[in-house]
């Protein structure tokens, strides 16, 4: 059973003033990452047993976004390792209240909401009446691009500057010449 720190460096923070906020703590070992690195949280996440307490000075040190404090802490969890926070006493494992049983239920919270969300979506994307189809078409004025394609035909212009012209893009050109063809068939 050992305390295991893990530390994140702020910009011109040296590793002894880091290391003073866990005086007093015994840690048997530090990993510490730069500001804008965190492979050593991933070794130290590897490392840890199940009789292990992994100690940081903040959870915004520890991770980048929610969805993945969510995923370590899992992650911790699995291995049986304990977590504390020292900015964030509340966040303690071997507390009466189990952070892992908050954090859960936060988890299976947004993945449940993820999926009404889907599934409201797939129920407005049945209905006919208000089925997306894609993004409106761009007008373009049909008596100058029949002029433009007749030159083109002739070689007179070339793609690059009827689409100039017309001010659309080449595919968008293509996608008209093809249509423009299949009509004239």
């Amino acid at each position: 059973m050992a305390n295991i720190a893990y530390i994140r460096l702020q910009q011109d923070e040296s590793e002894k003033e880091a290391k003073k906020s866990f005086e007093g703590m015994s840690i048997g070992k530090y990993f510490i990452d730069s500001e804008k690195d965190r492979s050593n949280r991933d070794q130290m996440i590897d490392y840890v047993r199940d009789t292990d307490t992994v100690i940081i000075r903040s959870l915004t040190d520890f991770a980048g976004s929610l969805t993945e404090l969510f995923s370590l802490l899992e992650a911790l969890q699995k291995k049986g390792t304990g977590f504390r926070s020292i900015n964030e006493p509340v966040i303690d494992s071997a507390t009466g209240c189990s952070l892992y049983d908050v954090i859960g239920t936060l988890s299976s919270f947004k993945k449940e909401a993820l999926h009404i969300r889907q599934n409201e979506g797939r129920q407005i994307a049945k209905s006919d009446d208000r089925r997306y189809r894609g993004r409106e078409r761009k007008p373009i004025n049909m008596n100058l691009f029949i002029s433009l394609y007749n030159k083109w035909r002739n070689k007179e212009v070339t793609k690059e500057e009827m689409c100039r012209k017309l001010n659309i893009s080449l595919a968008t050109l293509d996608r008209r010449i093809a249509e423009h063809r299949k009509k004239r068939r």
